[in-house]
C-alpha cells in the first residue's frame, strides 16, 4: 500500500507505522496514534469543559506522552534460558501408582504446606 491508497482511518493507521518522525524528536515509536489520541482528548476538553488546545499543544502533549511511554517500557534483554536437563524414564513394574508432590516452607512462620 502506498500513500495514494490511503482512504480510511484504518489504512492511515497501518501506513503510519512506515512513516519517519521528522525532525528527529527523540521518539522511536509511531507518533500518529498518540496524535490521534490527543486530538480526541482535546476534542473532549472543548466539548465538556469548553477549554481549547492549540495544534502545537496537541502535538507537544502527544510527543511527551510517547516519550513517557517509551521510558516506562522495560528493557528487552533476552532472559537466559536454563540448560535443558534430560530425564530418563525409570522402568517401574506395572501396575505402579505415582503420587508426585511439592512443598513450600515459610521461614518467618516456620510452617510448611503441600
Amino acid at each position: 500500500m502506498d500513500d495514494g491508497d490511503i482512504v480510511t482511518f484504518k489504512d492511515t493507521l497501518q501506513a503510519s507505522f512506515k512513516w519517519i518522525n521528522l525532525p528527529p524528536i527523540g521518539v522511536t515509536t509511531n507518533l500518529f496514534p498518540w496524535i490521534c489520541w490527543n486530538l480526541w482528548t482535546a476534542r473532549n476538553l472543548l466539548t465538556f469543559e469548553n477549554r481549547t488546545l492549540s495544534p502545537q499543544e496537541v502535538v507537544l502533549k502527544a510527543t511527551r506522552a510517547s516519550k513517557e511511554w517509551e521510558m516506562a517500557q522495560p528493557c528487552h534483554r533476552p532472559t537466559p534460558t536454563p540448560p535443558i536437563t534430560q530425564r530418563h524414564a525409570v522402568e517401574t513394574p506395572s501396575p505402579t501408582t505415582f503420587c508426585n508432590t511439592d512443598a513450600s516452607w515459610k521461614s518467618d512462620t516456620k510452617s510448611a504446606g503441600l
